[in-house]
């Protein structure tokens, strides 16, 4: 005779634990025996040498970043790359660093108001001050702006914004935003998480629009960073809901997160993961005056006219190989087999 003791074991052990289900038994075992270290803070943040030195191979190519340029950097403070460049780039000029999250707005002061909201982040009031001391005394203050992963946090008055940012740009400046998609996500992330990112995605349509309305000429492009790393630094990162885009994650939605990777596609062997970061890259600079500004893809002609327009018919030419050579020619003698038959019928 099976007791209620004995019962309860049973059924424990064909259905397992029932907080948390289980992915799989020799999953939660896995789990349990995986130990998550804790990183020092500088560098807790980083995605390691590969991808740091493809997107210093990035920031070069879209924002032109020189040594005596005059740099400001937008972004948090939490994994800033602010003092990265000023390295790599052996700047003469202190980068000036913003975190568009890490002030609060000061008693008194009057507040941005658009499309019914009132916002006044760190980068307006910043930006605002600095464009009316610009206009004061009529001297640019930077020859280079970054926006690295905070766009979604300053869909304000997009286009009040990017106006004051020219007003703080010299002539020949340029302004560089770098946003990751949810809709284009490549990083390894539970497909709850990455549902989210997409839910809670801005338009980047908007982001185009107020540049050109500023007075930007507009260059964009998808680019990939390779990353490499341990996996339990990858875990790490996501336990300390980094990156930014994870700010806004529960507790609970991170534990989910490190238990479904942990169970799914980390549990395989081998201590490295390697996987790529999409991002999309936006540069802007001011465009000349008496024409309408520009919106093109990195490396693409502005100036190229539609197809239909062109005077010569357009030619397109493809190497033909062996293989595909012989499957022509073999098709060629069929159909002239066929038209002498055919012939041969009516005669």
């Amino acid at each position: 005779m099976i007791t209620n003791a004995q019962s309860k074991d049973m059924a424990s052990n064909y259905l397992g634990p029932e907080k948390p289900r289980p992915f799989a038994l020799i999953s939660e075992e896995y789990q349990r025996q995986l130990d998550i270290p804790n990183y020092p803070e500088e560098d807790q943040y980083r995605f390691g040498d590969t991808y740091e030195e493809a997107m210093f191979s990035l920031i070069h190519t879209h924002l032109e970043l020189g040594t005596t340029d005059k740099f400001c950097y937008v972004g948090e403070k939490k994994g800033s790359f602010a003092p990265l460049i000023e390295r790599k780039f052996c700047l003469m000029h202190p980068a000036h660093e913003i975190s568009p999250t890490n002030s609060a707005i000061p008693a008194g002061q009057p507040s941005i108001t658009y499309n019914n909201l009132t916002q006044l982040t760190p980068v307006d009031e910043f930006f605002k001050n600095s464009a009316s001391q610009c206009s004061t005394y009529q001297k640019k203050i930077f020859d280079r702006i970054l926006l690295k992963d905070c766009i979604h946090l300053l869909t304000g008055n997009l286009y009040s914004l990017f106006s004051q940012i020219k007003e703080c740009l010299n002539e020949e400046g340029r302004l560089l935003i770098i946003h990751r998609p949810g809709m284009l996500n490549t990083l390894p992330l539970p497909k709850q998480m990455i549902k989210e990112f997409e839910e809670k995605d801005i338009d980047i349509a908007p982001i185009l629009n107020a540049l050109q309305d500023a007075g930007f000429d507009v260059k964009w492009d998808i680019e990939i960073c390779p990353i490499v790393m341990p996996k339990v630094k990858w875990l790490s990162m996501i336990q300390e809901k980094h990156p930014a885009d994870l700010e806004s994650s529960d507790d609970l939605t991170i534990r989910n997160a490190i238990r479904e990777l942990t169970e799914g596609m980390f549990k395989y062997e081998g201590d490295m993961v390697q996987f790529t970061d999409r991002l999309l890259f936006i540069s802007a600079s001011p465009g000349l005056r008496g024409r309408a500004p520009l919106l093109t893809r990195y490396g693409s002609n502005g100036y190229r006219p539609p197809p239909e327009v062109t005077e010569e018919d357009l030619k397109y030419n493809m190497p033909i190989t062996r293989d595909i050579q012989h499957i022509l020619e073999n098709q060629k003698r069929k159909a002239k087999a066929n038209i002498g038959r055919t012939k041969a019928k009516w005669d």
